[in-house]
């Protein structure tokens, strides 16, 4: 079974099959998107550890005053609902990324069932107004805390222009549970190809913002 750092699972029973090849969250990623109709188990529960510590928060580029809330926290359980509270001094567009504790980096949001959820730009939020990602009361999806435990981190980046998907590397294994792990993740913007929200690609580099925080999965 694939080893997840956060796990992105389907709530509406319109959707009754596997939608693992909509998403890109195939069994050698991080982000897999499970239909709830069908039968589930929950994760299996490890003990906690106390080894390992969440970190403060990077400081990352961040023109937008972009900040969010890790809820419940930044040391989780595993089977854990997760959620995040997004909020920008700039109006824009927001990308939620999950690094697990083995460094697979994958994109959570926006993701193929918030866009059958929302608008085209169900990823824009405006200047001041914090948003919950998923929202309360979803139908449709959720995310749930599963394994690999340890040092996690989760990354949000603003746009200021419309834009949905970037395709950021694995983080080295080396740089896991370091300030230079988030680093790594903003540099690995610079000459990426961009996907708007009308599908379009580009080289053009749109003015992005940063926030990260760590976190134990236990």
């Amino acid at each position: 079974m694939t080893r997840l750092a956060i796990l992105l699972a389907l709530l509406a029973a319109a959707y009754p099959h596997d939608a693992t090849a909509q998403s890109g969250g195939g069994a050698d990623r991080s982000v897999r998107i499970i239909d709830k109709a069908a039968p589930s188990k929950e994760p299996a529960s490890t003990p906690p550890s106390s080894a390992a510590r969440p970190m403060a928060a990077p400081q990352l580029s961040n023109a937008a005053g972009l900040s969010f809330d890790l809820m419940p926290g930044e040391d989780i359980r595993i089977g854990s609902r997760m959620l995040f509270r997004v909020s920008a001094k700039r109006g824009g567009y927001v990308l939620v990324f999950d690094v697990d504790a083995t460094g697979r980096t994958s994109q959570i949001f926006p993701n193929v069932f918030s866009r059958v959820e929302e608008k085209s730009d169900e990823n824009r939020i405006a200047a001041g107004a914090p948003v919950a990602i998923p929202e309360p009361g979803s139908r449709r999806y959720e995310f749930v805390a599963s394994p690999p435990a340890g040092v996690g981190m989760v990354v949000v980046v603003h746009s200021d222009t419309p834009l949905q998907v970037i395709d950021l590397p694995d983080v080295p294994t080396d740089l896991l549970g370091r300030p230079e792990a988030a680093e790594f993740v903003r540099s690995a913007t610079a000459g990426l190809r961009f996907i708007s929200a009308d599908g379009a690609v580009s080289a053009k580099q749109p003015d992005l913002s940063f926030a990260a925080r760590y976190y134990v999965l236990r």
